[in-house]
């Protein structure tokens, strides 16, 4: 059986991706700072540790390998993260500070932490899920934009120097996606834009997006889906949009 470690499973992507590569076969080791876990999978494992907490988080997670006796190790998904929509003006030094904790040096502290394994195994896959906002500026990000970017950055560094080993590695940038995390988005861009009802934060951002839908959670999971398989072999590097057109729009 093939494992994989995906962090920030408890909920929204993370889970329904924890959930997708559960469906195929994976034995999957789930990792979130609370203690909501996903729903069921047999054969899966859970750990609590704060990826925000980049040594300690690195420590955890080897140890945690160890005892599992997960000498080998197919798959690393880096997905914990957070997000908080302010102006230049209203952020501080400790939301940047918070941002790159868990957005950046979490992803960091997890790849070290797996590294060792996925050599072990001769080699795996990688992914990233990072942002729309890894690519592109938007206002009041200014804190997340920086992380994502940050992080997209050591991620192709990654594919260049663990080539080598046969990891790939690559980023998924979703746009806005039915989530907890968007619920509360949401309502702070409506604060700061003084938009009154559901129906005018919709508005503007469908106007963005060439589907008009909002993303999914399992829009993101079939992308790693197809990323963990034989068929992106040849596959490294590179950042997937998953955004329906929202950067073209």
């Amino acid at each position: 059986m093939k494992r994989a470690i995906v962090t920030g499973a408890s909920r929204g992507i993370g889970q329904a991706i924890a959930r997708r590569l559960h469906m195929n076969k994976y034995e999957v080791l789930c990792i979130s700072k609370e203690n909501r876990t996903p729903d069921s999978l047999s054969g899966s494992h859970y750990l609590k540790v704060d990826l925000g907490n980049g040594e300690y988080a690195q420590a955890k997670i080897k140890s945690y390998l160890s005892g599992m006796g997960w000498g080998k190790l197919d798959v690393l998904v880096n997905n914990a993260g957070i997000a908080r929509a302010k102006a230049i003006e209203k952020t501080t030094v400790g939301d940047f500070r918070d941002m790159f904790e868990v957005n950046c040096i979490g992803y960091f502290a997890a790849l070290k932490a797996a590294l060792p394994a996925l050599k072990t195994n001769g080699g795996g896959s990688v992914i990233n899920i990072l942002s729309i906002s890894a690519l592109t500026g938007f206002s009041t990000m200014s804190a997340y934009c920086a992380s994502k970017f940050a992080a997209q950055g050591m991620a192709l560094v990654a594919a260049k120097e663990l080539a080598k080993y046969n990891i790939r590695v690559n980023n998924v940038c979703p746009g806005p996606t039915q989530t907890d995390m968007w619920t509360q988005l949401d309502k702070e861009y409506k604060q700061i834009n003084g938009w009154k009802t559901d129906t005018e934060s919709e508005q503007a951002y469908m106007s963005r997006l060439l589907i008009k839908r909002m993303g999914h959670v399992d829009d993101v999971a079939a992308m790693v889906e197809f990323l963990v398989s034989e068929q992106a072999s040849y596959i490294t590097g590179a950042n997937f949009k998953v955004c329906g057109g929202n950067l073209i729009g």
